[in-house]
């Protein structure tokens, strides 16, 4: 889960226990301050809270937030480590096959037919094209709203004023919520250069309970190749 507030955890109720035990020191006073800190920054007084909401919200019942692991079902151990992962507020989460419960039953996807530079430019206009329409029903909003500041107790022009005012009720803004993330990427830097020849295999023989499935194989994989 929360790695950093686990250990902030951990730390406090050491601290805490050699209080208990009369051996706390000023510099364990003027740690266990700062711990605390930390834990009210990471919202710690409702971690407990927020893990059970967690729990529910994946489907494990309320009267099994407390059980051990090992009486879970297979598909409830799978629920519980997926709010582990959850709450400790990742920015990215890589999910495989094990996790289809979270699957939303409804929901609006949009489809990108191409690679991901065709997805990415496309997202990107998608976005700019949002962030225009917001501009512009924000110019559109100041202007109906000074007008209305500047006309309304004009008896000549309240009515126009009253019309302007029922516009700008109607004008709403696109909610876009930003990216957690700048340029998701993940990248593994090899320790040196590889050479032409990335393997070489000569002569393998493989047998699976008793039955050959690999029979004096050789082959060689060169860099660049497919």
């Amino acid at each position: 889960g929360h790695q950093q507030l686990a250990a902030v955890m951990k730390e406090k109720d050491a601290l805490y226990a050699k209080y208990d035990a009369g051996t706390a020191t000023d510099a364990d006073g003027e740690r266990l301050g700062i711990l605390e800190g930390e834990f009210a920054d990471m919202s710690g007084w409702d971690a407990e809270y927020q893990a059970a909401e967690l729990l529910s919200g994946l489907g494990i019942t309320e009267d099994k937030h407390y059980s051990l692991m090992s009486d879970l079902g297979a598909s409830e151990k799978v629920r519980v480590l997926l709010a582990q992962a959850l709450f400790g507020n990742p920015d990215v989460l890589l999910l495989d096959e094990p996790t289809y419960m979270a699957d939303l039953d409804f929901s609006k996807i949009t489809m990108y037919p191409g690679n991901y530079s065709f997805w990415y430019e496309s997202s990107q206009l998608a976005l700019r094209q949002r962030q225009d329409v917001n501009k512009k029903t924000e110019d559109k909003r100041k202007e109906l709203e000074e007008f209305v500041r500047r006309f309304s107790a004009n008896a000549s022009k309240s009515k126009q004023a009253t019309s302007r005012q029922k516009l700008l009720q109607k004008l709403t803004l696109e909610e876009i919520k930003p990216s957690s993330r700048r340029y998701p990427y993940i990248a593994f830097k090899p320790e040196r250069e590889a050479g032409n020849q990335l393997l070489s295999v000569d002569g393998i023989t493989k047998l699976v309970d008793g039955h050959p499935v690999l029979k004096n194989v050789s082959f060689s994989l060169d860099k660049g190749d497919k």
